[in-house]
């Protein structure tokens, strides 16, 4: 019988998958919530496997945007947050963006990475990895996967803006490696609008990207 889409199917080991226009995603590894549209929500039950993978810096020539979605339960709004920087771990800027809305948590995450794109394209950017720690997302991203309409719509916001690089890509990061990211997501439950860095960072989340800097030297 052909699988239905967006459906979840188990599999030996207490694990799931998740089909992609016929390819299967195992998203074994996520512990959270992850939700594609309003059609698919899988919560992993088994412990998450840690993988302490840090910050990788973009090869030369290219810029590494950083985007993370988080939930605040108690002021009932997301926070987006985008970092981008070059292969020397210089920042060329940043936002932190509050979002008042009840989309899924995949929506939110692909809002994050559409916030990167258009600034990136605002700073001149030629060559883009556009990376998430949502590996759902990412994933069918890269795959040009048609899932619900709900996020169909801004994948095709973030397919038009990477139209105007000379090269991009789309990358997926464990939570170690996008620290930065979900700092200022965090960062941006407390504004009402969104706040802007220009070539740099808010010097709270400062140490974070030093300590990337330091950990791609020593490498």
């Amino acid at each position: 019988m052909k699988p239905r889409p967006f459906s979840v199917y188990p599999f030996l080991g207490g694990r799931y998958r998740i089909p992609f226009s016929g390819t299967m995603i195992n998203l074994g590894i996520i512990q959270s919530e992850v939700v594609i549209g309003s059609l698919l929500t899988v919560k992993e039950a088994l412990p998450k496997k840690r993988v302490n993978t840090p910050w990788q810096a973009p090869p030369l020539g290219w810029v590494k945007i950083n985007s993370d979605a988080a939930w605040c339960s108690t002021r009932k709004k997301f926070g987006l947050g985008t970092i981008i920087r070059d292969s020397t771990g210089k920042v060329l800027g940043s936002t932190a963006l509050p979002i008042y809305s009840s989309v899924s948590v995949a929506v939110a995450e692909s809002w994050a990475l559409e916030r990167g794109a258009s600034l990136a394209k605002q700073l001149g950017c030629s060559a883009i990895i556009l990376e998430s720690d949502c590996l759902a997302v990412t994933k069918a991203l890269d795959l040009k996967s048609v899932l619900a309409a709900e996020i169909n719509y801004v994948f095709d916001s973030i397919y038009e803006l990477c139209s105007n690089f000379q090269l991009y890509k789309f990358s997926h990061t464990h939570r170690m490696g996008n620290q930065v990211a979900h700092s200022l997501a965090r960062l941006a439950f407390s504004l009402d609008n969104e706040q802007i860095w220009p070539m740099g960072i808010p010097e709270s989340i400062n140490h974070i990207v030093s300590a990337d800097i330091q950990q791609i030297s020593s490498t």
